[in-house]
């Protein structure tokens, strides 16, 4: 695969809260000399994110840039405006240019906008560079016809990575499908449009997986090239080093270079400021993972969840009900922030009346109304299924560039929306330093958590759930005894070999079993045996 190499990519890998967005106003403002009527593009995750720094930023200006703040609240027509904008910057070339818009629209026009270098681009946090396209096959007759329609569209190269492309002979039906133009192809293959989308597009590499559940599914992720012809392109984001596009651009051969005025010490480390007012901890058992699976397990037994079970009936009866319960019970009348799965925010219910608990999304990226708040309970779980884990460790397998282990793409998935949570807590306000509890569900978070604090405070799990992993285990092991003791009752061989084995057995207590006896009782002892491990 083609190595790329890039001389105009920066990144700077941060802490929460540490002051990045404010030294990219600085920069933009022309804190750096050279920085005079030069043109910026601003990119951040959220809509709040995007207005607070075009008002900062203007007041920082004093008038010197036009500043363009373009969004789907203030445009109806957000894309073309922005592109209007950005291929026609020379029209007001003595004074710089600045256009902030969130990263949703900005990874849509990218490879609409021209003359690249005439701008530099600040992304405010890494964005996401790897997603799933899936299309059902159908059941029956209709799976093997569907099959057979994909392979007639497309190719899947298996010597560079099972690549798929528009085969030869189809790639203007492809376009045609792309662009949804169902005038020239029908909509008989209109749910086929992403993969041909995704086919052509030059800005991805789209690659086949496999067969899941009945759907092709097949990884679509943005490659590095689009980005090449800006001015410079530079990467702000809290712990970068552990983001899929970190690992993903560097299985390509790109680098990260540091940028003179994006330094460490330009940024608060909130990591050593806080670290030793932190106390953290797990509620999980140290073998359990935090698992959907495992926090939908029957609490009383260990057993995994039953599809069809009426949710009245599981009320009060899986882990995470307990796991609430006890986060009730370690902060009684301390403010708390909680998070929740969209499965399992009903949980909320339990916390909401105590009036001293506050739910956060999920995704909670440049939310900073709770600065006042020092504890969090994060009890949601952001695991990838396992075919998205195997598919990325083949992919960076024999690598030089990067090395990546099961445990480090797991922590991918999951770390960011936690970490974030964590940072909309007081945490991230460097003069309070008020004691702060943040509680996780698994010890994999706590510990990295508690890793990345420098000084922080180990608790240990809190509370003293049993491990239900290894409770389910017993409970199965039980319920086997016991079906086997119902079958025994049940079975005359069993009888027969039992009456026998008595009554060897009190022969050698008497002391008057003979040779061939004592053979016979080793026979029948391994029987016993036998059937016991057969169960």
């Amino acid at each position: 695969m083609t190595k790329f190499t890039y001389v105009n990519l920066f990144s700077l890998s941060t802490s929460v809260g540490s002051g990045k967005t404010r030294a990219a106003i600085r920069y933009m403002a022309g804190g750096d000399s050279s920085q005079n009527f030069q043109n910026f593009i601003y990119v951040a995750p959220t809509l709040k994110l995007v207005d607070q720094t075009a008002q900062d930023l203007k007041a920082a200006c004093k008038n010197e840039r036009n500043i363009h703040l373009i969004h789907s609240e203030n445009s109806s027509n957000v894309q073309e405006l922005i592109l209007d904008t950005l291929n026609n910057y020379d029209r007001f070339a003595e004074i710089g240019h600045v256009v902030i818009c969130t990263t949703t629209t900005f990874l849509k026009i990218l490879q609409l906008i021209q003359g690249k270098g005439g701008w530099k681009v600040i992304l405010d946090e890494a964005f996401s560079v790897l997603e799933f396209e899936t299309w059902a096959l159908g059941r029956g007759e209709h799976t093997e016809k569907n099959r057979a329609r994909f392979d007639d569209l497309f190719d899947i190269d298996p010597g560079d990575k099972h690549r798929i492309s528009a085969k030869a002979g189809k790639k203007k039906y492809v376009q045609a499908l792309a662009a949804k133009n169902w005038d020239d192809v029908g909509e008989g293959d209109a749910s086929l449009s992403g993969f041909a989308a995704h086919s052509i597009n030059p800005a991805v590499r789209l690659e086949f997986i496999g067969e899941q559940s009945g759907s092709l599914v097949a990884a679509v992720w943005m490659l590095p090239e689009l980005f090449d012809k800006f001015k410079k392109v530079i990467i702000l984001s809290a712990i970068f080093e552990y983001s899929l596009l970190y690992y993903l651009w560097t299985s390509l051969g790109v680098t990260f270079s540091e940028h003179p005025q994006f330094t460490s010490s330009s940024v608060d480390n909130i990591h050593q400021i806080q670290g030793e007012f932190i106390s953290i901890g797990h509620i999980l058992h140290k073998d359990d993972k935090a698992t959907r699976h495992n926090l939908m397990r029957n609490h009383e037994t260990g057993e995994g969840f039953v599809k069809g079970t009426a949710v009245a009936e599981l009320k009060d009866t899986q882990v995470i009900d307990k796991v609430a319960d006890l986060a009730a019970a370690l902060f009684p009348k301390d403010r708390c922030l909680v998070v929740f799965n969209e499965w399992s925010k009903t949980q909320f219910n339990k916390l909401k009346p105590m009036g001293n608990f506050e739910l956060i999304p999920l995704v909670c990226h440049g939310l900073n109304k709770w600065l006042d708040v020092h504890n969090i309970v994060y009890l949601a779980t952001t695991n990838p299924e396992p075919f998205k884990v195997k598919w990325l460790l083949e992919r960076f397998q024999g690598l030089e560039s990067v090395d990546v282990i099961e445990a480090d793409i797991y922590r991918c998935f999951r770390i960011h929306n936690l970490y974030q949570a964590v940072g909309r807590t007081s945490i991230r306000n460097k003069y309070d330093h008020s004691p702060k509890t943040v509680i996780t569900l698994g010890i994999q978070d706590a510990r990295f958590l508690h890793d990345l604090f420098e000084g922080s405070n180990w608790l240990g799990q809190v509370g003293n759930l049993e491990s239900y992993e290894a409770k389910a285990e017993r409970f199965k092991r039980a319920k086997a005894a016991e079906r086997s003791k119902s079958n025994a009752a049940n079975d005359p061989e069993y009888q027969a070999k039992r009456k026998e084995y008595m009554r060897l057995k009190e022969r050698v207590k008497r002391g008057v079993i003979t040779a061939s006896e004592s053979t016979r009782l080793e026979a029948v002892d391994q029987w016993f045996k036998a059937r016991k491990k057969a169960v």
